[in-house]
């Protein structure tokens, strides 16, 4: 049955430690009730991490057979690991297992299925692990852990419903933590009430997800229905970065802003508080900011049926494309015979999270853009052209979609944004991430309303006076935000500077003082050759949290502490240090993650002295040249994940035996 928690289980397994270190690779694919092989072997062989975002590029164009050998050349030799989740049909397997070689290295592969016919048909190796239903007694602290979580006292009386609850739940999880996430947000008082809207809703007296669905459903706020259907446009088992749902539900209205809080923060409210109702799941978590979340199927398939009955989405099938809707949705390849049907003038917001077409390079027929009263259209990647010519170039109807709230061109292979861009003023989010460096003049003064800007602007980025919304800017030259008036800059919150060397562009000494004017800023990354930090020029980042460079700079100053008083997140890339980090970072109190990444240092030894890294959570090490690392016995005591990473020479550890427990070597010979 769908929810007992098979692919929870498999996901569990997949994550542990222990697997990550017996495993050279790792390898997931979905594969539910409409499947296609290709498909298959291309979420595999992303999943492994061994090709490149320019070799994936060049796989694409490959026919389904030459798909099956490049992967069994990968995992050839190798010791391994795939799940295939959500299998439907045993012909689904027969189709994916030519390209998983048998080479007797105590490789694996954990299949979970619906289907018991499935499961114990596969192969006369398989072991078939049935997942039962929980037993009352495990219901039951299933239940009070989530549900009774808010309050001090639990009378006999609600016990009493509570058990009553999940005695008709029957031990199936996903019932039983969606009822409690909806129990846990009522007073005393209504448990009684709530209990009684159970009983009626109950068919056979017998419990079903829709049921659980439609009573916690009924009883969200008008804001957080239209949240929770907004989530159908994503594809099944899908990770949904956060940053890109919250940027999707401001442009599409369902967000309004709060007195005291920001859209952007009012709506990062509402996935959490779905989160803690347990219709959608935490992913990802980066020092308690949520960065990616799931929603399970079962609920994403009612999600889906109801927001069909009431129009809400329509995700696209070749056999039926609404023609009233105002959202389509396509989670397919896109291809030709699709390019030239989609044609829905009533369309107010398009949506593609498929791939490409498979055998060719895939496009969006210039046809389908006419839409004039598009607000959302997210094509990332993409091509546009026509048939036999893909120019690396957005299209000039998109100019004339003058409605536009949101335009997503990631990963589209395009070089420059166009002069026609100005034309969007009602612009809030562009993302242009994933393409080749703009090099050319970037005009956006007259976009007014933009308040996420995410691409890298090698070249002249005009932003003109009025950009009090901007919150978001990644990335700039150090050119062009030198010519920026930073005191206009007064909600940006991330801001990544970026300069290449191998781009023509004027590079300009970056002045740390014009920060101090961003009073809002938390995410800071400079990708510069050097630049001076200092806080005798008086620089501080009262609000900084995470920081990133990568730089030139050979050592770190020693005041730290008083410039990033507030910083949690140190990354450090590419630096070639000449000292020992580690005395000025313990000073950072509210540090807890520190990442030394593709760092040289001249000298041998590091130490971790027991004062300082109180909070530290999360220390890694990608360095060449360090010869001994020595943490003393109380150091660090809330680190929870050790990393290190060297190229060609052992390192001497002297740490306590409790770190040793987090210890993950990664690609080193020590």
């Amino acid at each position: 049955m769908g929810g007992l928690g098979k692919t929870a289980l498999a996901r569990k397994i997949y994550n542990t430690c222990d697997v990550k270190t017996r495993f050279e690779y790792r390898g997931w694919t979905s594969v539910s009730q409409e499947y296609k092989t290709r498909d298959m072997l291309m979420r595999i062989i992303r999943s492994l991490g061994v090709a490149s975002g320019e070799e994936l590029e060049k796989i694409r164009i490959l026919a389904e057979e030459e798909l099956e050998v490049y992967l069994h050349n990968i995992l050839e030799g190798k010791r391994y690991l795939v799940v295939v989740d959500d299998i439907w049909e045993k012909e689904a397997w027969e189709s994916l297992k030519r390209a998983l070689p048998c080479n007797h290295k105590g490789s694996r592969v954990i299949i979970t299925t619906r289907i018991r016919a499935v499961a114990e048909g596969v192969d006369e190796r398989v072991y078939a692990h049935k997942i039962r239903f929980l037993t009352f007694e495990e219901s039951w602290k299933l239940f009070e852990h989530k549900a009774f979580r808010n309050m001090e006292r639990v009378d006999e009386d609600l016990q009493k419903v509570g058990k009553e609850i999940i005695q008709k739940c029957g031990g199936l999880p996903l019932a039983i933590i969606v009822l409690a996430g909806l129990m846990s947000r009522k007073r005393p008082n209504e448990w009684n009430e709530v209990c009684a809207s159970f009983w009626r809703r109950l068919k056979d007296n017998s419990i079903h997800v829709s049921t659980v669905f439609d009573l916690s459903f009924k009883e969200l706020r008008h804001e957080l229905k239209l949240c929770f259907l907004y989530l159908s446009v994503f594809p099944e088992d899908y990770e949904i970065d956060v940053e890109k749902l919250i940027h999707l539900l401001i442009v599409e209205g369902f967000i309004q802003e709060d007195e005291e809080m920001l859209m952007e923060d009012v709506a990062r409210y509402y996935i959490e508080e779905l989160i803690d109702r347990s219709l959608v799941e935490a992913v990802r978590r980066d020092r308690g900011k949520l960065m990616s979340c799931r929603i399970h199927d079962l609920l994403r398939d009612v999600a889906i049926k109801k927001a069909k009955n009431l129009n809400f989405v329509n995700v696209y099938n070749e056999q039926h494309s609404s023609t009233t809707c105002r959202r389509e949705v396509v989670h397919h390849l896109m291809n030709d015979h699709l390019c030239d049907r989609r044609v829905n003038k009533q369309m107010r917001s398009f949506l593609f999270f498929g791939e490409r077409a498979g055998t060719s390079w895939g496009y969006v027929n210039t046809i389908y853009l006419k839409l004039k009263l598009l607000r959302v259209l997210n094509l990332g990647g993409l091509h546009f052209g026509s048939k036999g010519y893909i120019p690396l170039r957005v299209p000039d109807e998109i100019g004339e979609l003058i409605h536009l709230r949101y335009l997503g061109i990631a990963d589209n292979f395009i070089r420059n944004l166009p002069a026609f861009i100005f034309n969007l003023r009602f612009l809030q989010t562009l993302d242009a991430s994933g393409n080749d460096s703009f090099r050319k003049v970037t005009d956006l003064r007259k976009l007014t309303s933009l308040r996420h800007l995410i691409g890298r602007f090698v070249g002249d980025l005009l932003i003109g006076d009025i950009v009090v919304n901007l919150q978001t800017l990644r990335s700039i030259s150090s050119y062009s935000w030198s010519k920026l008036k930073h005191e206009l800059l007064i909600n940006l919150r991330d801001l990544e500077i970026y300069d290449s060397m191998w781009v023509d562009q004027i590079r300009v000494p970056l002045d740390l003082s014009s920060f101090s004017k961003l009073k809002n800023l938390r995410v800071l990354t400079l990708k510069v050759p050097t630049f001076k930090l200092s806080s005798e020029e008086a620089v501080q980042f009262p609000t900084l949290v995470e920081l990133r460079l990568r730089c030139d700079i050979k050592r770190l100053p020693k005041d730290m502490d008083l410039i990033f008083p507030s910083l949690e997140s140190l990354r450090l890339v590419g630096l070639h240090l000449e000292e020992d980090p580690m005395p000025v970072l313990k000073k950072l109190q509210r540090l807890e993650n520190v990442l030394l990444d593709s760092c040289d240092y001249s000298g041998v030894k590091m130490s971790i002295s027991e004062q300082g890294f109180g909070r530290l959570r999360k220390l890694v090490f990608y360095i060449d040249g360090l010869e001994e690392l020595q943490i003393e016995e109380e150091a660090m005591p809330s680190l929870m994940e050790l990393k290190l990473r060297t190229r060609g020479q052992q390192i001497n550890l002297i740490i306590p035996d409790r770190l040793r427990a987090f210890l993950e070597p990664l690609n080193t010979t020590s």
